[in-house]
């Protein structure tokens, strides 16, 4: 199971619910998977450096789950780049 998140890394968007989640299902399914794709300076740069601190926090809980490759961070993905 491969779980995609594709949005702008930012605390509006929840993705630190979903990492403290994704560790949880991992504990009893180890065959799952995270994709994030995005990034916090999407749109330019709109966000301040909360969101740094922010992506930060995300990336820190996801760390030792990235180094088993389950996590995956593909930083911006260009729209066209994204499926449909």
């Amino acid at each position: 199971i491969v779980i995609l998140f594709s949005g702008a890394v930012a605390p509006e968007k929840g993705l630190i619910h979903l990492a403290a989640s994704f560790r949880k299902i991992v504990a009893q399914y180890p065959n799952v998977y995270l994709v994030v794709a995005g990034a916090s300076n999407l749109w330019g740069g709109v966000y301040s450096n909360v969101t740094t601190d922010y992506e930060k926090s995300v990336y820190d809980q996801l760390e030792l789950l990235s180094n088993s490759k389950q996590v995956v961070f593909l930083g911006n993905v260009s729209g066209a780049k994204m499926p449909e």
